[in-house]
């Protein structure tokens, strides 16, 4: 082969290798985002009800026993982790119903929470409604089925000792647990771990999320469990066109 069409050749493979090679895609470097938590606070992010009317009372009381009850308490304990319990009656299409809101606290941990159930049905609204409750009164405690068709409540997993010293603790270990340093902490919450027939537990969870590659719409959500320190995150898109 004469010399000069070697050299093109050789020319020509070292063009194809710089062009496979600049079509590579570079590393995905992840930043490690802070563990900051400034959703935990002391106060309250709503308005506590300080001087309910005596309806509202009455519905609270109730509440308050049924929740004792039901999530094995005592007044002690209620008290002392149970902080700013605020409680409102309102009208909705169906009729009108309880809502109480409150924040729980254990150590540095404070979750902000409501449950509510139905006090009054509409005569017009649910009369197609198989619900044995009477219509177009307030229901009296015996009145208020175990579990209304519109209620919000379930057991809640409290005073269980935690499992990390601190917010910022925890948000180290989800990272360290699931591989995604990008994980910054946004709230949390009570979430049920398992799904059952029945009403699953409420447990104390601190959710993250963060941002994989943003030119290809990757992010990342995750949560762990802050008793028990399981973890878990999943891969998704940041937004949907």
């Amino acid at each position: 082969m004469p010399i000069n069409r070697l050299i093109a050749l050789f020319f020509l493979i070292g063009i194809c290798s710089c062009q496979h090679q600049s079509t590579d895609p570079a590393p995905l470097v992840l930043k490690d985002a802070p563990c900051d938590c400034p959703f935990l606070s002391d106060q309250p992010t709503y308005t506590v009800n300080q001087s309910p009317d005596s309806l509202t009372r009455y519905y609270l009381a109730i509440w308050k026993r049924k929740f004792i009850q039901r999530n094995g308490l005592d007044d002690t304990r209620f008290d002392a982790m149970i902080k700013y319990v605020s409680p409102t009656l309102f009208n909705w299409q169906s009729g009108v119903s309880f809502r109480v809101d409150f924040i729980y606290q254990l150590d540095w941990l404070r979750i902000r929470h409501h449950e509510q159930f139905m006090v009054y049905y509409d005569p017009a609204t649910t009369k197609a409604f198989y619900t044995d409750v009477p219509r177009g009164v307030y229901l009296t405690e015996a009145q208020i089925p175990a579990r209304g068709l519109f209620d919000d409540y379930q057991p809640i997993q409290i005073g269980a000792k935690l499992a990390f010293a601190s917010c910022e603790a925890a948000c180290q270990a989800l990272k360290t647990k699931t591989g995604f340093p990008v994980l910054k902490p946004n709230q949390v919450s009570f979430y049920p771990s398992m799904q059952l027939p029945a009403l699953p537990t409420g447990e104390p969870y601190l959710f993250s999320a963060g941002t994989l590659d943003s030119t290809t719409n990757r992010c990342v959500e995750g949560r762990i469990n802050l008793v028990t320190g399981e973890a878990k995150a999943i891969e998704g898109v940041c937004w949907v066109n």
